[in-house]
């Protein structure tokens, strides 16, 4: 079994000496190489090495074995040796400039003699790696298992823990999660959803900032991906609810790589950023960081980019991005479908409500955590007035991650992220998370707006109950309604000057 360990270590070495021959090559020999395969040799640099890499990654065929014969001499051998400087990339077996290697240098795994139990261990190994491949889908399109992975919390695929700047233990000790850039970009606005049907953390191109090529300074990063007829159709098609909303959209969004904390779903563009669309120029909201007087810090106020259908065509499109920053970022192509609000809100309304019981377990178990940290044990006061607009809830909501009780309006909250540009989708008491599918709705705060009446605070018992609370006026109300002439306590104050008649309370 070690043996048959070694004998895959030293094919994968294989792929990636394959890999390395292919981005040190030329154009012309990248296209000879294309040709020996009998594949296209039409294109620029970087979509002919994605096409030979898609015919690596399928590591069978006759395509691949031709690309093996002509990569051989090339290919980092066990042993260290290496073609001389003057072989040529592309020189095949019977050329007259190439070099035979040695029987060292061999790495194919026809040169190694096993036995059936070798390889029946062999072939156990390799279905479960062609089995965990099959799994990664990572945007660096590089399908290996050999390096460590990590799971997404939200679709359960698996993405190199290299390629997303982080790794399984350092989740585990900081209790974080891992969520790919593709769920990411999915769960951005509420509003924009994937479409009904989509495989979850699927996307129409992704890929890597760390991909891009230099040059004069610059990083150059370029995006291919095919539109079907349906899709085009579907992203100039108009919504019957909104005369003016597209039914579906096309949208670019840009991720740090790894984010920064509580801010998963915060996109950023690259700094110096600029995007083209089948050669078109497309403006962007970008900021660039601020100085505070000791470090750059982001604005968090960058906007997520819509392709214009007029852009567009059926078949190939290609999408080209030119920035400066060296920092890490994940770019996410996305066809999604738009929704209303009350669409959002039918579906916190349908998967977000607390059960009765549910819900006073939780007031209990708050009650007595303040009785505990009380020397003496008394009531606790709520408000039911919501944070934003300071009047009564309608509709009592929070988030699965507050720590505390109170809560706000879901009309008013999901009214605000709609109108807000940069929607941060955040708990307005504490900042927790706040997103729909975290979003739940107390019945204990609906049972009390119902009982207090027109009340504005009620008092939490020990046991869950709850006690109406009558407003008190104190002596700051009662001058402002002397001022004004109200009546208080029956009488009327409509003379301000008779001294008499209008005495002035004092606090003691």
């Amino acid at each position: 079994r070690e043996r048959c360990l070694c004998t895959m270590a030293d094919s994968t070495c294989d792929i990636y000496s394959m890999r390395s021959a292919v981005l040190s090559m030329k154009v012309r020999d990248l296209q000879e190489l294309l040709k020996r395969a009998g594949l296209s040799k039409q294109g620029r640099k970087a979509e002919l090495q994605e096409r030979i890499e898609r015919v690596i990654q399928a590591g069978a065929g006759d395509a691949f074995r031709s690309m093996v014969e002509a990569l051989r001499p090339h290919m980092r051998a066990r042993g260290g040796a290496r073609p001389s400087a003057g072989t040529s990339l592309l020189c095949g077996a019977g050329s007259p400039k190439a070099e035979q290697p040695s029987a060292g240098a061999n790495c194919s795994l026809s040169s190694f003699s096993l036995s059936e139990e070798a390889k029946s261990a062999l072939g156990q190994l390799m279905a479960i790696s062609a089995t965990s491949n099959a799994n990664i889908t990572c945007p660096c399109n590089m399908g290996r298992v050999m390096d460590e992975t990590v799971t997404c919390s939200s679709c359960q695929r698996q993405q190199h823990a290299r390629c997303v700047g982080t790794s399984s233990a350092s989740l585990k000790w900081t209790g974080g999660e891992h969520i790919c850039p593709a769920c990411r970009s999915a769960l951005l606005d509420p509003f924009c959803a994937p479409c009904v049907g989509d495989t979850p953390g699927s996307s129409l191109a992704a890929a890597f900032s760390t991909r891009s090529v230099v040059r004069g300074g610059v990083r150059q990063l370029s995006l291919v991906w095919d539109l079907s007829a349906e899709q085009f159709k579907s992203l100039a098609s108009i919504g019957l609810e909104a005369l003016h909303t597209p039914s579906h959209v096309l949208r670019i969004a840009s991720f740090k790589c790894p984010p920064a904390e509580n801010k998963a779903y915060r996109h950023r563009w690259p700094n110096d950023c600029q995007v083209w669309i089948n050669s078109a120029a497309l403006p962007i909201v970008h900021y660039p960081p601020a100085w505070d007087g000791v470090s750059h810090k982001d604005r968090n106020l960058d906007e997520p980019l819509l392709l214009p259908p007029q852009c567009l065509r059926i078949g190939r499109n290609e999408l080209r991005f030119a920035f400066t920053d060296s920092e890490q970022h994940a770019l996410v192509v996305q066809v999604l479908q738009t929704r209303t609000l009350d669409q959002v809100r039918s579906d916190v309304v349908r998967d977000g409500t607390m059960p009765l019981q549910q819900a006073t377990a939780r007031m209990v178990e708050f009650a007595r955590s303040c009785a505990a940290d009380d020397v003496v044990s008394s009531a606790v006061r709520l408000s039911l007035l919501c944070p934003l607009t300071r009047v009564r809830l309608g509709t009592p909501a929070r988030s699965e991650r507050c720590k505390h009780v109170e809560c706000f309006d879901l009309d008013t909250f999901l009214q605000c992220q709609r109108a807000s540009r940069t929607p941060k989708w955040q708990c307005p008491i504490c900042s927790a998370d706040a997103r729909p599918r975290r979003l739940q709705l107390c019945t204990w705060f609906a049972r009390a707006l119902e009982m207090s009446g027109e009340e504005r605070e009620v008092q939490l018992e020990a046991d869950g109950s709850l006690t109406r609370v009558v407003a008190e006026e104190t002596p700051t109300k009662k001058r402002k309604a002397v001022a004004l002439g109200i009546e208080v306590g029956g009488a009327s104050q409509s003379s301000a000057g008779d001294e008499a008649d209008n005495p002035i309370c004092l606090d003691d």
